[in-house]
C-alpha cells in the first residue's frame, strides 16, 4: 500500500534531486498536509474528505515537483555531472580501495613485534593471500558501490551500465602487489595494469566475478525498493 507522496518522491528522484534533499522535502510536506488536515478537521470536515481537500491545498504532484526540479542547487551530482561520478570516480575508487589495503597490510605487519626487518614465512603467505583477496574483491565493491548510487537516485542506466563495465574491466587488468622483505632484498607494494597470456584467464574470471556481483546487488535493491514502495 503506498503512502503520501511515494509517487512525488519517486518522480523527484527520477528528475535528478539529490535523495538528501528528497527527504527533507518530503518530511516538510508531510509536516505541512498534518497542518492543513488539523485545518480542515477544525472546519468540520474528516475521513477522506478532509485529507482530499487538504492534499488539494497543498498542491498538485506536478506542482510541487517543479519547485524542486527546476532548481539546480537540488540536482544530485550525478545528474549534474554523470560523467564525473560515472567516469572518473570508478578507477579512482579501485585505486583507493587497493591501495587502503596494502596500507592495511603494512599496518599488520608494523604492530607484529620482533618481525622486523625479516617477517616469518606464515606472514609471507598472508600478505600473498591477503593481495589475492584484495584483487578479487576492490572491482566488485567499487562496482557495487557505483550500483547502489545509481538505483537511489533513480539515474538512467546508460551512464551507470557504463560505470559497472569499465569498472570491471578496470579492476580485472589492475594487479596489487605487496612482498614483505625476504633474504636482505627490499619488500614492495604497488599497482600495475595489463594481462599477460598466462594470466589471461584470471582477468576475466574477475571481470566476470564483479558483473555477477552486481546483478546480484542491482536486483536485491531493485526488490528492496518494490517492497517499500
Amino acid at each position: 500500500m503506498s503512502r503520501p507522496f511515494d509517487t512525488l518522491t519517486e518522480r523527484l528522484l527520477r528528475t535528478g534531486v539529490a535523495p538528501r534533499h528528497v527527504r527533507r522535502y518530503r518530511r516538510e510536506l508531510e509536516e505541512h498536509l498534518d497542518d492543513l488536515l488539523t485545518l480542515q478537521k477544525e472546519r468540520g470536515y474528516d475521513g477522506e474528505d478532509a485529507m482530499l481537500r487538504a492534499r488539494a491545498l497543498l498542491g498538485s504532484d506536478d506542482e510541487l515537483i517543479e519547485a524542486m526540479a527546476d532548481r539546480r542547487e537540488f540536482r544530485s551530482l550525478a545528474a549534474r555531472a554523470p560523467w564525473l561520478v560515472f567516469g572518473v570516480i570508478p578507477p579512482a575508487l579501485v585505486v583507493l580501495l587497493l591501495a587502503g589495503e596494502g596500507l592495511m597490510m603494512l599496518a599488520v605487519w608494523a604492530m607484529l613485534p620482533g618481525y622486523h626487518p625479516a617477517p616469518p614465512e606464515w606472514l609471507h603467505q598472508f600478505a600473498t593471500t591477503w593481495g589475492t583477496l584484495a584483487n578479487l574483491a576492490a572491482g566488485p565493491l567499487a562496482a557495487v558501490f557505483l550500483t547502489v548510487v545509481a538505483v537511489n537516485q533513480r539515474a538512467p542506466w546508460r551512464w551507470p551500465l557504463f560505470a559497472v563495465c569499465f569498472t570491471a574491466l578496470f579492476s580485472a587488468f589492475t594487479v596489487f602487489v605487496v612482498r614483505l622483505p625476504r633474504h636482505g632484498k627490499l619488500g614492495e607494494i604497488g599497482l600495475g595494469w595489463g594481462a599477460q597470456s598466462a594470466t589471461l584467464w584470471e582477468n576475466f574470471a574477475r571481470f566476470g566475478l564483479t558483473m555477477t556481483v552486481v546483478l546480484a546487488a542491482f536486483v536485491l535493491l531493485r526488490r528492496q525498493i518494490r517492497a517499500t514502495a
